[in-house]
């Protein structure tokens, strides 16, 4: 006979049923895609009501202190919930209202006694609330008022998918650039990037690893985040201030990476490819303490590369190699049901000795990776990050605390001049802290006496605390004395009142004959000496919320905003010394300290219509704002304005024949007030090399779509295409070239840089539905990625870069615990790049021939896509 406790709890989980928001019959007869780890069974629930949006009821007495099975696959929900209690000695029952409640394998009797709510978990679907960043359960897109791509751990398992970059240029409209490095590269979302990968006060697309923003300050150098052991990538398009905060006015990324388990589980990862090249990883996941109270998951790494990129001098060796390795370390505790804390430390390492540039004009000539010494010499990067969060969820709602710190150090040595000479050698050493706090609580859908349906909503505050320290120090080699004796020799000319009192303050005579011998005689380290020290803080404080409404069923109505205080404060030094300063070859020192502050509103907007259970569309407004801020050079600073972003989407969602066939497509408009962009600031007549600061480029517009089809036609066999159209333009930009001298270029009419107008991906995936041996079956995958042309800079000429495109094969065995296949990348050895810009050779004052090279050392160079690459993967799991 059944307890007492368990006939009041399934009276209750009845009564709460009827009268909360309700499934619908259909959402039954969904398919639907589960990815869910074994854990504790009240965790399972939640995790299932998630993913699914089934309510499902359960006596707490019966699941506490008991495991689910792990669930991964498509499947309709109530044949899921079977297959994730089944080893619990529980079943499952579909309510009336179409809801579902797991009980004991007992006939239901009902008694009367006293209802206790403690003895329910209730875990009806909260809905999302608008906005959220999405740390947890899956994005479904019907419920998304928004353009959001999603990269699953399958997706990123079956197209080894290994870094941030590799995920998101798979996407339409959505295009990676500029790949200097393991750790440089760029990311153009709808048109608009960090233009040449400039630090500013924030980027234009933020990166973001479980809701912790990586990039500051715009760019990527530093990182690129590893996939490894990734449970999925989130890919916004669009402004999404009010989701994620600053830095985000194109769109943002959010990789979601796996969390501890109850269960036990090991997994090692290899490749090799003919670079040579390889890679190495491992998983390992174990209960510490019972009943959830402890979990841990480790996550270890390593890859090593020679590099493709030859160099045009014999004598210079092949620099192009890198190697890096990290480690992640998780822990969850969930003490009780409602209460779970995540605890996360990563490290990285990753070194470089040259940046992947080629002279382009060799490039599209022979199809060779040529490159003149490189500017970049040696770059070692390390990155440690903590987290911590704490989640309480209620049957209204859920609060959370999100708390991380970032320290960052990057060492990097170049040669400013691009030539096999030794002109001179920079030294630029970066620090970084960063301290973020995020307080949030989601609640909803609830229903309101005096308002018809239901409301859902989040409100929250946040702070972030970000500090650089740079120290830039230019040394000079004996290649210098020319230039130096030359550029005495004309002062001597143009000024012989300025030579003579240079002259006179190095002691020597006003002479050019004399005081050219004793230069030509000094060793390079009494030339010249250039060292600038910066420092700059970013704080900002920030109030948001977002409220949607569903008045009836079909219909949601949404808005919210932001609120955002920025202070930039700078402060940099100047140290100049040697004969270089009395010749006015470099300027003297120099200091400065500035302040700036920004305030912003930030508004959001939404409308949506479900046509069917199948059919949605919806009408979008989203607000971006990147505060301003101030650029130091050698010898001053200027400051430069924020840049705001207003988006207007029209969206369509659809899917049919019992979800094997989805159609997404999205039509934007996007106005950029005041964009932001690097100039080149040159110091005529001097030694003082080239400064690149940001400044406003005006406006410019951005306007086009994305058309997504994902369609499984038979077993085994599933189809995806999406495709971009882009279209861009600079409304109002004049460049005046700084400090050169030059007149202004009115650059009003051309193309934001790094945007082509169409983008197209196509991936077709076989996996035969007969396994061979145990549960591995035979599949074979192919991956096709369309770019065409577009400008790599904004400049008085700006360099086009040719389309491109590329297809990748993939054929092996995988089940379960075990993988193994064979790869090609860029199988029809496409030669292309995938970014332009002058090359460091093209500021020097002589032509690179009176140095000893070629003048095509002074052409455009760029970074190039990957050439054809082979190799073997494996992976198995204990």
């Amino acid at each position: 006979m059944i307890s007492r406790q368990i006939c009041i709890a399934v009276s209750v989980a009845i009564i709460a049923a009827a009268t909360m928001p309700t499934a619908s019959a259909s959402d039954l007869s969904q398919r639907v895609n589960f990815r869910l780890p074994a854990q504790s069974l009240p965790g399972a629930l939640r995790d299932f009501s998630r993913q699914s949006g089934i309510q499902v009821s359960a006596a707490s007495s019966l699941v506490k202190g008991k495991t689910s099975t792990r669930l991964r696959g498509t499947m309709m929900p109530e044949e899921a919930l079977r297959a994730i209690v089944s080893g619990s000695g529980l079943v499952v029952r579909r309510l009336p209202n179409q809801s579902l409640i797991v009980i004991a394998p007992t006939p239901v009797q009902f008694s009367q006694g006293e209802l206790r709510g403690e003895d329910i978990i209730v875990t009806a679907p909260p809905g999302r609330a608008p906005g959220a960043s999405g740390g947890g359960a899956p994005y479904d897109i019907f419920d998304e008022p928004r353009t959001i791509e999603t990269v699953d751990a399958d997706e990123i398992k079956k197209s080894d998918l290994s870094s941030v970059a590799g995920a998101v240029d798979s996407k339409p409209n959505v295009v990676v650039t500029n790949e200097q490095s393991p750790v440089n590269f760029e990311i153009t979302v709808r048109g608009i990037s960090d233009v040449g990968n400039v630090n500013s006060t924030a980027p234009s697309t933020g990166i973001f690893v479980d809701g912790v923003l990586l990039n500051q300050v715009g760019g990527s150098a530093g990182f690129n985040p590893s996939l490894v052991d990734a449970e999925r990538v989130d890919i916004f398009l669009g402004p999404q201030t009010t989701t994620f905060g600053r830095g985000t006015t194109a769109g943002a990324v959010n990789v979601v990476t796996s969390k501890p388990t109850d269960e036990v589980e090991v997994t090692f990862e290899g490749e090799v490819g003919d670079f040579p090249d390889g890679f190495g990883s491992f998983v390992l996941n174990s209960p510490i303490l019972d009943d959830g109270l402890l979990s841990a998951r480790v996550v270890g790494f390593g890859q090593v590369s020679d590099g493709f990129i030859d160099f045009f001098y014999p004598t210079v060796t092949d620099q192009l190699g890198d190697e890096s390795f990290g480690g992640r370390l998780s822990l969850r505790s969930q003490p009780i049901d409602d209460l779970t804390l995540d605890f996360q430390v990563a490290y990285t390492r990753t070194e470089f000795d040259s940046s992947s540039f080629v002279t382009l004009e060799i490039l599209e000539q022979s199809g060779e990776f040529v490159s003149f010494p490189n500017p970049l010499e040696k770059d070692i990067n390390e990155d440690f990050i903590t987290r911590f969060e704490a989640r309480y969820e209620t049957d209204i709602g859920s609060f959370s605390s999100n708390t991380s710190f970032r320290i960052a150090e990057n060492l990097a040595i170049e040669d400013g001049d691009g030539l096999p000479v030794d002109l001179s050698q920079t030294t630029v050493a970066l620090n970084t802290r960063s301290f973020s706090q995020e307080f949030r609580y989601d609640g909803g859908p609830l229903e309101l006496p005096v308002v018809p349906g239901s409301v859902s909503f989040n409100v929250g505050a946040s702070f972030n605390l970000n500090e650089f320290d740079t120290s830039d120090t230019v040394t000079f080699g004996p290649a210098i004395t020319p230039l130096l004796v030359g550029g005495a020799a004309n002062l001597a000319a143009t000024d012989p009142a300025g030579f003579a009192a240079a002259a006179a303050a190095l002691g020597l005579p006003a002479d050019i004959n004399v005081v050219g011998a004793v230069l030509a005689a000094l060793p390079p380290s009494q030339v010249g000496f250039l060292d600038t020290d910066d420092q700059q803080d970013f704080l900002n404080f920030s109030l948001y919320g977002d409220l949607a409404w569903r008045p009836i069923p079909e219909l949601e109505l949404s808005g919210g905003f932001r609120y955002s205080f920025d202070r930039v404060e700078t402060s940099d030094q100047t140290f100049t010394t040697g004969p270089a300063v009395a010749l006015g070859l470099l300027e003297p020192s120099f200091s400065n300290q500035d302040e700036a502050k920004f305030h912003s509103i930030s508004p959001r907007a939404s409308i949506s219509y479900d046509w069917s259970d199948d059919i949605t569309t919806f009408f979008a407004f989203a607000t971006g704002f990147r505060p301003g801020g101030i650029s130091e050079t050698p010898t001053t600073t200027i400051e430069f304005n924020e840049e705001t972003t207003r988006t207007f989407e029209l969206g369509f969602r659809s899917r049919f024949f019992q979800d094997r066939l989805r159609v997404n497509a999205t039509a934007f408009y996007t106005e950029i007030e005041d964009f932001q962009t690097p100039v080149t600031f040159v110091f005529a007549n001097t030694l003082i090399p080239p400064a690149i600061v940001l400044t406003n480029a005006g406006d410019a517009t951005s306007y086009g779509g994305e058309l997504s089809v994902t369609a499984l036609p038979t077993d085994g066999l599933t189809l995806n295409m999406g495709a971009g159209l882009n279209f861009t333009e600079i409304t109002n930009f004049t460049l005046s070239p700084l400090g050169s001298g030059g007149d202004p270029v009115d650059l009003s009419g051309i193309d934001l840089p790094n945007a082509p107008e169409f983008t197209l991906t196509l991936s077709a995936d076989y996996e035969h539905p007969s396994p061979l041996v145990d549960d591995l079956k035979p599949f074979i995958r192919a991956d096709y990625n369309l770019r065409t042309d577009f400008i790599g800079s904004i400049s008085a000429q700006p360099t086009k870069i040719d389309g491109y495109d590329t297809l990748d094969l993939r054929l092996g065995l995988r089940g379960e615990k075990f993988s193994i296949e064979l790869f090609g990348e860029n199988v029809l050895d496409e030669v292309f790049a995938t970014s332009g810009f002058p090359s460091p050779s093209s500021g020097l004052p002589v032509p690179p021939s009176v140095l000893g090279a070629p003048n095509a050392a002074a052409s455009p160079v760029g970074v190039p896509g990957r050439p054809q690459r082979f190799g073997l993967r494996a992976s198995v799991t204990f």
